[in-house]
């Protein structure tokens, strides 16, 4: 008789079941693998604990830290609101006028903040229009 093992993705040691996991993706994700499947760990944790991701949404690390999947990292976010949560600046020095630039983009249109003269007015500048801009509610 040919025994196979249906559970091969799962590692029983000393009284605890563990899946194996696997390599992290090309974007740098912690993934795992259960019946032949891969799975991105942090949407599988955040399912856990919330349910099905609703169509359109993507799940966010609010500290931009993608191995850190604790379910207080994670929040249910569209694809723009996630990209906002990508750590860029927001404002750079401008050769041309010699001057610190601060830009953002809403809704896919880039908008300007103004010319600074100091590199903390064009950050605070950014940081305001972020708040004002790209508040993110959760949804759970």
């Amino acid at each position: 008789m040919t025994h196979t093992n249906t559970f091969k993705d799962l590692i029983y040691k000393d009284g605890e079941l563990y899946i194996k996991m696997g390599w992290m993706s090309k974007q740098g994700y912690k993934q795992c693998n259960f019946n032949n499947k891969t799975y991105q760990s942090h949407r599988l944790i955040y399912e856990y604990h919330h349910g099905e991701i609703p169509d359109g949404l993507v799940i966010d690390h609010i500290n931009r830290n993608h191995f850190d999947n604790k379910i207080e990292n994670l929040r249910v976010v569209t694809r723009q609101e996630n990209s906002w949560n990508n750590g860029a600046k927001g404002y750079h020095w401008s050769k041309n006028s010699n001057k610190w630039r601060a830009c953002i983009t809403k809704d896919y249109k880039k908008i300007y903040l103004g010319l600074f003269e100091k590199e903390e007015d064009a950050r605070d500048a950014y940081l305001k229009a972020k708040e004002e801009l790209h508040g993110i509610e959760e949804r759970l």
